[in-house]
């Protein structure tokens, strides 16, 4: 039994970048840790911070599915029997969920600052 005084070891966080992330068996994985990194970037590229739940469960849907594309291919460099049409319709997928990610980050970017030029330009006009 552990000493009262004894300090407890830290937790690590299930989230990343506000969203909550699936339990799994062991996070330590390299396939859990490339997971979650995936949410991360997806998660800043449409700004971060609080996102609503359709864009935080978009988010970890398109890192899902790049993570199953890139085992796959691992799989089928490596050698083994990997079934082609598998292959293609998850990275199919992948491509139109990251295309909406991708929508998504496009609105939400701040508007471009106006260049010295157009500046000029207007007060020409």
């Amino acid at each position: 039994m552990m000493p009262a005084t004894a300090a407890a070891k830290p937790r690590r966080t299930r989230y990343a970048h506000g969203i909550a992330l699936p339990r799994v068996a062991d996070g330590r994985t390299q396939t859990a840790k490339r997971f979650r990194a995936l949410v991360s970037q997806f998660a800043l590229e449409l700004g971060g911070g609080d996102l609503s739940a359709a864009d935080a469960a978009l988010v970890k849907q398109a890192a899902h599915l790049v993570l199953a594309s890139e085992q796959l291919q691992v799989a089928s460099v490596s050698g083994e029997s990997v079934d082609v049409d598998e292959i293609v319709r998850i990275n199919s997928e992948a491509r139109r969920v990251l295309g909406m990610l991708r929508k998504k980050a496009e609105a939400n970017k701040p508007p471009r600052p106006t260049s010295l030029a157009e500046l000029l330009a207007d007060d020409d006009a």
